[in-house]
């Protein structure tokens, strides 16, 4: 589900969502008229819509845009950055989308995604430090391939 926030002076606010009970919290909270403040400011929620994604496809070519981030652990209980370029890159991103989707529906999902570089290069990695951590992130085009509950699902879920 996605919740569209319209505010007078023409500035909206999304959340999307795949978990029903925060879209059931959402609906409840988030009534047109609803007087809030923020840093001062009187603000008046002018409109709630929510909507639904309805993809139509099994396969979309995607460009992200913030960097993707995958490891894997290894046995001394460190972790490694896996290149998209990898052969273990579209494994591990299936493996963290059926956990993802185990924790929020309770069941585990029913079919694979399969994402895959289509166009990343060197110019595409991205290193950061958080908090003294080093992570690297991919930004880049890819191939995102699955049913289309699991497409959306992972739309929503980020």
């Amino acid at each position: 589900m996605i919740y569209r926030l319209c505010f007078p002076s023409g500035a909206e606010l999304s959340v999307r969502t795949a978990d029903p009970t925060l879209g059931e919290l959402l609906d409840e909270a988030f009534r047109p008229g609803l007087v809030c403040e923020l840093a001062g400011q009187t603000i008046v929620l002018e409109e709630a819509k929510r909507e639904s994604l309805n993809l139509t496809g099994s396969v979309f070519n995607i460009r992200t845009d913030s960097p993707l981030c995958v490891h894997t652990a290894l046995p001394n209980g460190r972790t490694r950055s896996v290149n998209p370029l990898e052969e273990d890159f579209s494994r591990l991103v299936n493996e963290n989308y059926r956990r993802r989707w185990s924790i929020v529906t309770g069941v585990a999902p029913e079919d694979d995604i399969t994402l895959t570089a289509r166009s990343v290069g060197m110019q595409d990695k991205c290193v950061t430090n958080i908090k003294g951590i080093w992570v690297t992130g991919w930004s880049g085009s890819y191939r995102l391939t699955g049913t289309s509950k699991a497409l959306e699902f992972l739309y929503h879920t980020g």
